[in-house]
């Protein structure tokens, strides 16, 4: 792993750089498909010599750093939120290296059928005392299963990491709170039992992708939820959510009365921007350049409410080249700039013992 590849495929926004910044050669020339209406040549398109239409459209929603034009990285973020993006992650073998325990149950009783009370670990083979990792898969809340993960957990766990991969209650069965009630208990049971399997429960974090990561914002910032459970938001040693949304009032008519009551309280309650908090555990926000412009507006807007709160050690990244559905596919492939966030995060938190409230 090369730390170039981070330095070509992520921007970076932190405190001391909130604007993006592309890395690399390979950002800095506009798209072909747009190169022609840059008249004067300066490698950005200003709101002069875009179409009409685009002004008012593309203009609005992706100039990030809002200097009223669109340089070659919003561009691409415009130019793959429209097309899409097909990934590859290919297969993570794992010899010896990598021990797999499926179908643990965590939680039982009705509502728990067909394994929806059960979690899968990957774990670090001959080794002790290792961080481990909570990953929540997406889904919208209504569809999804912890299977989705095991190309990702054998990758962390080739990387020192356990993965627990919980499946949880969906919709319309079940509507909020269950899903990050199940979150809660996902998290005290890894509290409780992995050390038995060889990690440090003092080193847990959480992530998840899309909802998941919804619910891994939620948790970290509710504190609700884990006070339930006996335990409290400093026993999350850090959290990773990735593509998440945080202002769920802005949800469309697909998921409200089925996944939130259609209530403007519920679903004030049930957003993580509503709990922001500046002594909440490390956070690392992550989400593609081509995201829907809701999605990311939602995403920059947590980050920035999390950095007004004071919060000391809340860092967003955007995965260059990367939808909405290709960060966790790619998350397995060794090199991916997500999955190298993700590792750089968890060893700066794992190196220093975290504050305690």
């Amino acid at each position: 792993m090369k730390n170039s590849t981070i330095l070509i495929c992520v921007i970076t926004l932190s405190a001391a750089n909130p604007h993006l910044s592309a890395q690399g050669k390979a950002l800095d020339k506009l798209p072909a498909k747009v190169a022609g209406l840059d008249k004067n040549g300066d490698g950005k398109l200003s709101a002069k010599e875009l179409p009409p239409g685009a002004r008012v459209k593309i203009l609005k929603e992706f100039d990030l750093n809002n200097d009223n034009a669109l340089d070659a990285l919003e561009l691409r973020a415009y130019l793959l939120s429209v097309k899409g993006e097909k990934s590859s992650p290919g297969k993570v073998e794992i010899g010896d290296k990598v021990i797999i325990r499926k179908d643990i149950e965590y939680v039982n009783g009705k509502g728990y059928e067909k394994g929806l009370g059960k979690l899968d670990l990957y774990l670090p083979a001959k080794a002790k005392n290792f961080p481990a990792l909570i990953f929540l898969h997406g889904g919208g809340l209504q569809a999804g299963d912890k299977s989705r993960l095991d190309q990702v957990g054998r990758r962390f766990a080739l990387c020192g990491i356990a993965v627990v991969a919980p499946n949880y209650r969906l919709s319309p069965a079940v509507r909020y709170p269950a899903h990050i009630e199940d979150a809660a208990r996902v998290f005290r049971w890894a509290w409780e039992n992995i050390a038995s399997h060889g990690a440090d429960r003092e080193k847990i974090f959480i992530a998840g992708g899309s909802s998941g990561g919804h619910l891994t914002m939620l948790l970290t910032l509710d504190e609700r939820f884990l006070l339930k459970q006996g335990l409290k938001g400093s026993n999350i040693r850090g959290a990773i959510p990735i593509s998440g949304l945080m202002d769920v009032t802005r949800t469309g008519q697909l998921r409200r009365g089925k996944v939130w009551d259609d209530s403007p309280e519920v679903m004030k309650r049930a957003s993580p921007l509503t709990w922001v908090r500046k002594d909440a555990p490390p956070i690392l926000i992550l989400f593609a350049d081509g995201e829907t412009p809701e999605r990311a507006r939602q995403n920059r807007q947590v980050y920035e409410a999390l950095r007004k709160t004071g919060h000391q050690d809340v860092t967003m990244q955007i995965l260059a080249n990367r939808t909405h559905n290709t960060i966790r596919p790619n998350l397995s492939k060794e090199g991916d700039p997500g999955l190298l966030a993700m590792l750089a995060f968890i060893k700066k938190h794992t190196a220093r013992k975290p504050a305690r409230r």
